[in-house]
């Protein structure tokens, strides 16, 4: 075989200034060359070899030839990246000619390659050897192909070779050998192994993403050209019948949401992205609501290209938006109820922070002490009893008390400097801790019930002088009557 031709191991020993490396020289662009034009140079080479070297006149005339040839491919042969090779076209696939490269790749010489006809074989990697075997026949049979497989090297580490090669015919069609090169393509797996693992790590970052990932067209109807996988999850539907109908997206909007989305759609595109929420259709039939999040991909025009973005499901969070508007409605009609009934209540209230200064002042309170709301607030409760001390004996015996104290008799003071003897309940309002944060008082006026009491009095201190007067009366009539009674025979 070529691999262990004598004439082509001795144009390699041969001068430097021989015609064959002269030929080579005129060459410089050999290493740029991709493996297939290698081969087929090479398969070309080797024909014009066999065909010179067989029996026929003139040999002494194509000597030189021969010889610049055999140069040729041995330069060929070293300035390849890959290792170039010949096999049987079946059984074992043997070696019968290896490049020298085949050291510097993958630390074997030549010799051992084509010596042993199990070489090849027996380095194959035992996972990949059943696949190699069963992917090379019909290769073959086609002509040539590539196989990609793992190869151990001397030192015992696995590389990755592309398996590139064509089949030489005999004349009656038959494969006579397989011509082909060895290229280590470990850097390329490495990168492969580490982007499919990315990849599947973005597969499964986006199927556990709470968010759906998209891309979909920056004009028209918007139609998508990629949706995650959580689509199916989140939405209902599958990301194909996203992706292959235009019309999925537009077509599942809410009819009153629909008109908006496309009309804040534009603006934002032109601003180079933002956020627009709508209601969507689920699968089940159900509406969602969808926090819409987007950013523009321009191309080299600065033209948009395509949207990316997320579809975030913010239905739990927009029934809470409407539970705390409600809850907001019901508390200011509550406020509303509570402001006009403390407003219309005949008692005076008045209450205050925790520091004991005026929050709230009713009409009622304006009424009887004179002053006018913005009169009061912010001002300490203190001046608006008749002393420091009985605004404190209020305080202590509510604290006293637990927080609250009711029927307690104090004495407020008007804007004119009059005493108002009130009836007061009071209680401390405390906080979520039961940290004091104000105070709380209903004040009923006493100057009717104490002029009452008064006129009560009068009249029960009249009753008893006129009761004793007539005791007296009575007293003295017995007397009289008990004398006349003694003296009369």
């Amino acid at each position: 075989m070529y691999g262990t031709d004598t004439r082509t191991s001795k144009t390699k020993q041969e001068s430097p200034s021989g015609p064959g490396l002269q030929a080579a020289a005129t060459h410089p662009d050999d290493a740029k060359k991709t493996k297939k034009q290698l081969i087929d140079e090479l398969i070309g080479l080797r024909q014009q070899v066999s065909a010179r070297a067989s029996p026929e006149t003139g040999r002494n005339a194509i000597k030189t030839d021969l010889k610049g040839a055999g140069q040729r491919l041995q330069y060929l042969l070293a300035a390849s990246p890959a290792i170039i090779y010949t096999t049987k076209a079946s059984g074992d696939f043997a070696c019968t000619f290896v490049s020298e490269n085949l050291r510097a790749i993958l630390g074997y010489s030549p010799q051992e390659m084509t010596t042993d006809p199990k070489c090849w074989s027996d380095h194959l990697h035992p996972d990949d050897a059943p696949r190699v075997f069963e992917e090379m026949r019909p290769l073959i049979e086609k002509g040539g192909g590539t196989v990609e497989y793992r190869f151990r090297r001397r030192d015992g580490d696995y590389v990755w070779i592309q398996d590139t090669f064509k089949v030489v015919n005999k004349e009656t069609r038959r494969p006579l050998e397989i011509v082909g090169s060895w290229a280590d393509i470990t850097g390329r797996k490495v990168i492969e192994t580490e982007l499919k693992d990315t990849r599947q790590r973005l597969q499964d970052l986006l199927a556990a993403s709470p968010a759906i990932i998209y891309t979909t067209k920056a004009s028209g109807d918007f139609a998508c050209t990629f949706v995650s996988e959580n689509l199916h999850a989140i939405m209902g539907y599958l990301p194909q019948e996203m992706t292959t109908d235009p019309k999925a997206w537009p077509d599942q909007l809410h009819p009153d949401d629909a008109p908006r989305v496309f009309e804040e759609m534009l603006p934002l595109i032109e601003k180079g992205g933002g956020t627009v929420d709508y209601r969507f259709r689920h699968r089940d039939g159900n509406y969602i609501w969808i926090q819409d999040s987007f950013k523009v991909v321009y191309d080299e025009t600065h033209h948009p290209l395509e949207l990316v973005g997320a579809w975030a499901d913010i239905s739990k969070s927009k029934q809470a938006e409407q539970a705390v508007l409600e809850a907001n409605i019901e508390l200011q009609e509550t406020k509303r109820y509570l402001t006009h009934l403390i407003e219309s209540s005949s008692n005076t209230i008045i209450a205050t922070d925790k520091d004991g200064n005026v929050v709230l002042f009713n009409e009622s309170a304006e009424t009887l002490l004179g002053y006018r709301l913005e009169e009061v607030v912010g001002r300490s409760t203190t001046s608006l009893y008749e002393s420091e001390d009985l605004a404190k004996d209020v305080l202590r015996e509510m604290r006293k008390r637990g927080g609250t104290v009711a029927g307690f008799e104090s004495v407020l003071r008007t804007k004119d400097g009059k005493s108002i003897p009130v009836l007061l309940s009071a209680s401390i309002l405390f906080g979520e801790h039961g940290q004091e944060e104000g105070t709380v008082g209903f004040a009923t006026d006493l100057r009717t019930r104490k002029r009452e009491e008064e006129k009560l009095r009068k009249a029960h201190d009249e009753l008893e002088k006129r009761v004793e007067e007539r005791t007296a009366e009575v007293k003295a009539a017995r007397e009289r009557l008990q004398y006349l009674m003694t003296v009369t025979p």
